[in-house]
């Protein structure tokens, strides 16, 4: 009951729907690995908050005790299409954890993930690293976070590692260390 995705160039994703990944691992039970990917260029071509998500990896909802290790991949050129009024929501992740149950681990180690816009000054949020819920235990080490998204303004923003709840990025068991985050530009944390 596990599996392993690795060594893969995934890119040129496109999709118009609540969700666009270059790996999107759900329902998922054991321990499985996602390692040594390139995964660029993926984008949802959605245009309200709730269709245009992209995440270079997402993790959601596993059953009974499993682990997911994703270590040693290298993100990047992750983007949504919104373009309406400023927006708070988070539409483009690197790597995105959604799992609500305390007995699944998220093993995030060694990956790169660059965040960037090449034109124009985008009116959603975004964010390198992102739990959904902070009952899953998450374990994030020896990442290079950088999100160098231009300036924003109103309620959009960027930034390197995303947390629903203030000081808190996990069940118990969780831990970040040794992650080293950049962020440049107004709005950006």
């Amino acid at each position: 009951n596990s599996a392993k995705i690795f060594n893969f160039d995934i890119s040129n994703i496109r999709s118009k729907s609540n969700i666009s990944s270059g790996v999107y691992f759900l329902n998922f039970t054991g321990t499985n690995e996602i390692f040594q990917n390139s995964i660029s260029d993926v984008s949802n071509s959605g245009t309200t908050s709730g269709t245009s998500l992209a995440a270079g990896i997402q993790i959601q909802n596993s059953s009974g005790t499993a682990t997911a290790r994703v270590y040693n991949n290298f993100i990047y050129d992750i983007k949504s299409s919104y373009t309406s009024s400023a927006s708070s929501t988070i539409m483009a992740y690197g790597i995105y954890c959604n799992v609500s149950t305390s007995s699944t681990t998220s093993e995030i180690d060694n990956n790169n993930v660059y965040l960037s816009v090449v034109s124009g000054t985008p009116t959603y949020s975004a964010a390198c690293f992102g739990i959904g819920s902070t009952t899953g235990i998450h374990k994030v080490r020896g990442n290079i976070f950088v999100n160098v998204f231009p300036n924003q303004t109103s309620s959009a923003y960027h930034t390197a590692f995303y947390s629903p709840v203030t000081n808190s990025i996990g069940g118990t068991g969780s831990i970040s260390n040794f992650n080293d985050l950049y962020v440049t530009g107004t709005n950006g944390y």
